[in-house]
């Protein structure tokens, strides 16, 4: 007999009425029923609570929880987390949407692994001028990935470090929350302080997550928010602490890589000076000293020692003043790993939405 398990979708929702139904409609439509749909409202000021009451009624296996302040998401996720009684546990956010069979495949991807936490490729959507762009993070995989836990295969630390998309073990996440004083990358300390206790990972090759870009969504709007890593990464070496020399060289250069996307994509767009932007540069550069790399990649090197110099960083500022880099990312990914969807209907209604 095939063990049936219980899911928790946890939703945090902020001012999300205008693609709110995108979201809940691929929820409650999902083939694989043994779930419960938490939605937590983060004090939103639109609609969105009257939206969500509405689906409320039709569906018997939705809890809403009404927060009296605007706290974040990681608190949102962390009510959720608190409230939830499923066996595994899934995130998405309140602007993205899942395949109908998305649960289903990945409880099935749980049991016949016996995995701990089964992860997926996610489609990107994004309009471009007036085309639909449908691509993917990277080159699509030709079966399932099934890594051990970190110690036998280090890659586990290097998998993507989002928190949707992925069925967690509850027993897995435990005791640990998502830290509410991060306002950014707080998915990605969240995934390292549960990866000591993941004894198998499980990377799909399917495409059941699909994560539409808006040009005002968070994760595009470019604040000083992103100078929360500075944080992140020394909360993610001290996670690591005990651990061999091979795994504490794995982290580094993630948290290596990760800089040099922040320096290279989105201080150069914050609403700040010229002075304070290199000023933020200098702080991740003086982060870098204090990582123990015995070995930097050829490309992260140039980046490092060029740099170094503050006119240097002037001159690339100057450069890329009047460029989109996040446009010029998303069409770079379209050209390399655009990913074809027939259902024309799917796009229209997307299309709307976006």
């Amino acid at each position: 007999m095939v063990k049936v398990i219980k899911v928790s979708v946890i939703i945090p929702i902020y001012n999300a009425s205008k693609y709110l139904s995108l979201c809940l409609d691929s929820i409650v439509s999902q083939t694989y029923k043994n779930i419960e749909i938490i939605l937590v409202d983060d004090k939103s000021t639109d609609n969105s609570l009257a939206l969500l009451k509405k689906y409320k009624e039709k569906h018997k296996n939705i809890k809403i929880i009404k927060l009296k302040e605007n706290d974040g998401v990681s608190h949102a996720r962390n009510v959720g987390l608190d409230k939830a009684t499923g066996d595994y546990i899934f995130f998405i956010d309140s602007d993205d949407f899942v395949d109908k069979k998305c649960i289903k495949k990945l409880v099935e991807a749980t049991l016949k692994y016996d995995a701990d936490v089964v992860d997926t490729e996610r489609l990107y959507w994004y309009k471009r001028n007036t085309k639909i762009l449908t691509f993917l993070e990277r080159k699509k995989l030709k079966k399932d990935l099934i890594l051990n836990n970190m110690n036998d295969d280090v890659r586990c630390i290097t998998m993507p470090r989002y928190v949707t998309g992925k069925l967690y073990k509850r027993s897995v996440i435990g005791d640990i929350r998502f830290d509410e004083n991060v306002r950014c990358y707080e998915d990605s300390l969240f995934n390292h302080q549960i990866k000591a206790n993941i004894n198998k990972y499980v990377y799909v090759n399917d495409v059941f997550y699909n994560y539409v870009q808006r040009p005002y969504s968070l994760i595009n709007t470019i604040s000083t928010n992103h100078m929360d890593y500075l944080h992140v990464a020394r909360k993610t070496k001290e996670i690591y602490n005990q651990n061999n020399d091979k795994i504490k060289q794995v982290v580094d250069n993630v948290i290596v890589d990760d800089i040099i996307v922040i320096i290279l994509m989105k201080i150069p767009k914050m609403m700040i000076s010229s002075f304070n932007k290199y000023k933020y540069v200098k702080e991740y550069l003086q982060l870098i000293e204090e990582l123990s790399i015995t070995k930097v990649k050829p490309k992260s090197k140039i980046i490092i020692s060029i740099f170094k110099k503050q006119k240097r960083y002037y001159r690339y500022l100057a450069l890329i003043s009047n460029i989109n880099l996040i446009d010029k990312g998303f069409k770079f990914l379209n050209t390399f790993h655009s990913y074809k969807i027939e259902d024309e209907k799917l796009k229209k209604k997307v299309d709307a939405f976006c």
